[in-house]
Formats: structure tokens, sequence, C-alpha cells
């Protein structure tokens, strides 16, 4: 490998140092490497679906929870009007595709280390599963790709430390500080690229621990705390607005894994650390049911966000839909003994779709009862200019984790182990866009 002096270091990491120390976006991104074309697919299924689907990466699960991981399937629309999947990889707990969706970032899972902790590694792949790198073999915390390019950034559990990586390439320092006596849990780019977000743990394991919020200017390379919890209550970082003007998150007192379950405050907080206390929601990475909701918070417009409402980690009873918009949170009309789940919206927020089916007096007590009941769910669609809810009965019963397309005119859904698509106005039939091995089908990542 070629050895690099730390500017060109910088300058191939997307960020020069100025005159003065501060570190500035340069005006013309350095060249991309040349990128292969995208191979034939490996395992393709049939399709008649429309070609402006999107990508999407859908876990093929046979048991709900395995520490081993789960196969991975990869769908992408093809030129002839269609789409076609293509098994990534066998052992996948996370995966996200790059912002040009060229290519596809997954964590796969290992065999357990001494420690008992479970071995990860990164990858980085063309979309397809072509041309798969294998990044790092340490434990992963954490990671994201920076908007605009085709560079990934990731937090080593081992090193603690921040990397970067562009697909077939060596991993390099990235040149963002991390606080030494704290353990980095999380990262996140705002859209536009402008700031780093990273949420750090001081004296973990302990009574005293809390945690910083800390963003990173990267422009300027200055740093600062935006958000401090006091002991011992944590931070659960979510999206970043759409216009890259505040961040969601959510308190989490003790640090309680089992107290996100049951669902936390969901608070948006603005560049200036003002903070706004919204409602009771799930959180993302606390859902116990994810096939049945992909995301709790859809950010678009300028702060604004679909919002999943409801606390109590029960999936079954007390979820609602709520629209957020200029600092006031409004539900969506209300549908007596039903439960909405999973809501998401098209890029200018006029449109949101979601399921709803018969809310539940208690567990199900059985997997042939929870998927009697999984069999009941509907697809909805409600105008947020005319403010008329409608179900798309074409899409029929069974509908889960649905997803508009970037311009709003299609909804993709999961049923059972197809994926379906259905225009949005409900005038038409669902088609089949692909169909996978039998399992628990739920949404990795979703680039429309």
């Amino acid at each position: 490998m070629v050895r690099r002096t730390w500017l060109s270091l910088l300058a191939w990491g997307g960020i020069l140092a100025t005159s003065g120390g501060a570190w500035a976006q340069p005006t013309a991104s350095p060249k991309p490497a040349p990128t292969p074309s995208l191979a034939p697919p490996s395992q393709a299924h049939g399709s008649n679906a429309s070609s402006g689907i999107g990508e999407l990466a859908v876990f093929v699960k046979t048991q709900a929870f395995s520490p081993t991981g789960h196969p991975l399937y990869a769908i992408l629309p093809t030129a002839e009007h269609g789409a076609s999947a293509h098994e990534v990889a066998n052992q996948a707990t996370w995966a996200r595709f790059s912002p040009d969706g060229k290519w596809l970032a997954v964590i796969e899972a290992g065999p357990p280390r001494a420690n008992a902790t479970q071995a990860e590694s990164l990858w980085l792949m063309r979309s397809d599963g072509s041309h798969k790198t294998r990044v790092s073999g340490v434990g992963i915390t954490d990671g994201d790709w920076i908007p605009h390019t085709d560079q990934y950034v990731f937090v080593s559990s081992d090193t603690e430390s921040l990397q970067v990586v562009r697909p077939g390439d060596r991993p390099q320092p990235f040149p963002v500080k991390v606080p030494v006596d704290g353990r980095l849990r999380r990262i996140s780019f705002s859209p536009d690229g402008r700031y780093l977000a990273m949420v750090v743990t001081f004296r973990e394991g302990t009574s005293n621990a809390y945690d910083q919020l800390l963003l990173c200017n990267l422009n300027t390379g200055s740093q600062r705390t935006l958000l401090r919890t006091t002991a011992p209550e944590g931070i659960i970082l979510g999206p970043w607005a759409a216009d890259g003007k505040s961040v969601f998150w959510w308190p989490n007192p003790e640090h309680s894994a089992s107290l996100a379950a049951d669902g936390l405050t969901l608070t948006q907080t603005d560049l200036h650390g003002r903070s706004h206390r919204m409602a009771t929601t799930l959180v993302d990475t606390g859902v116990l049911y994810p096939q049945l909701i992909y995301h709790t918070v859809v950010p678009f417009g300028a702060g604004d966000a679909v919002v999943q409402v409801g606390g109590y980690r029960e999936v079954f009873r007390n979820k609602r839909v709520g629209l957020y918009q200029a600092g006031r949170l409004q539900m969506l009309p209300n549908q007596p003994g039903k439960v909405q789940l999973s809501p998401d919206t098209n890029g200018d927020g006029s449109i949101v779709a979601f399921t709803a089916a018969p809310e539940l007096s208690g567990y199900w007590g059985s997997d042939a009862r929870f998927q009697t009941w999984v069999n009941q769910f509907n697809l909805y669609v409600y105008d947020v200019r005319t403010r008329q809810l409608k179900q798309v009965t074409a899409a029929g019963k069974g509908v889960q984790t649905p997803l508009l397309t970037a311009d709003g005119k299609n909804i993709l859904f999961i049923r059972q182990n197809h994926v379906m698509e259905i225009p949005s106005d409900g005038h038409g039939h669902p088609a089949t866009v692909s169909t996978l091995p039998k399992g628990l089908l739920q949404v990795a990542d979703y680039w429309p």
C-alpha cells in the first residue's frame, strides 16, 4: 500500500486542514476510485415490479433471536423494470447502504470470543454482494457513511478509535478527536455532512455513569458538548432532522436496555442546545418486534418527523402514529380498537403510510396465534394536505413495514416471505417485487 502523509490522508478522507489548523470541506470532492460495474445476480428471484423501487436490504430469519446473525438479501431494481434479489451475507446483524446506493456496509457475527462477547466483522461490498472486502475483524460499536461520499467511518470497540475506509482500501484514522476518558458508543453524520454527532459514556459501569452528546463541526474542526446528562442517565441517539439543524434522541435512565424497550421520551435538540420533549415512543434499537416496526422516527422537511407514538414494549396495544410539524405533535385520525404501526413518509412529508390491526388484550401465547394477528394488518395512507385517511384495500391483509418510494407514488411492503409493491393512491393491484426463502422477513435498510 502507498504510504500517505497526514495531509494527503485528510484530503483522501474528504477533510482538509486549513492554514489555521481547522478542518474544512474541500470545494471539489477528490476524484473517486473507479467503480466496478454491477456483477450479474448470483441468486435472482422473479418479479414484475417497477424499476423505481429503490434498494432494499432484508434479513431472512429462521428464528426471531439469533446471536450468530441471519441471511441478508439485497433487492435491487433492474434495467428490465423489475428487481433481483442477491444473498450478500449469511450471518448479518446490521446493514447500511452508502449515500449513492452503490455500496453496502454489513456487520457479520462470528464465533464467541474468550470473554464471552460476540466477535463481529465489518464488510464493505457492492450493493449486490460482489467485490466483498473484510474491513475489520474486531468488535464494531457503531458506524456511518459520510454523506455524498463512498467513505465509511466506524468505531472499533477494542481501540475506541474512529477509522475511515473506502471500499477496497484499508482503514485509516479519522481526524476527529475522541475523549480518552470515555467510551464512544454512537456516531452519526448530519445529512449535509457538516457535523458529526458522537455519544460518549463516562464512568461506564458505575452508578455515576453519564453521557455527553458531542458535536464536531467538520468545516472548522471545533468540538463542543451539545448535551450532558445527569448520572446515571444515558443518551440513545436517534436520527438527524432532514435539514441537519437538530437531532432526535431519547434520555435513557440508568443506561437500561429494559427501560428502553418500554419506550422513552423522544426529544429534539437543535444545534444551540435548545431541547423540546415530544412524546413517549419506542426506540429503534429497543423494538422487540422489528419485523413489525422498521423505524419509530422518520424525519422530513425542516425539523419535522413522522413518529411511532406510545410506550410499553407490547406492540399490540396503545400504539398510534403522530405527525410532528413546527414543534407540535398531532396524532393521525384515531382508529378505535386498532394499533397503528411502522409509519413512513415520502421526501416532503405529504404522504404517510402505516399499518393497522386490532388491538389485543394480552399476549398471543403461541407462534400460530401471533401469525394470525399479523395476518390481520392492513395498509393505510394519510394525505397530509387533505387530512384524508384511507385504507389501501387492494393491498390485502398481512401487510408489514410499508416503505414509500422517493416520489411517494408507490409503497413497498412485506407479506410473509414476499416483498410487494402497490401504488400509494390505491389504484392498482399489488405486484411481487421478490420472493425470498421462507422465514421471518425484517427490513435491515432502505435506500429510496
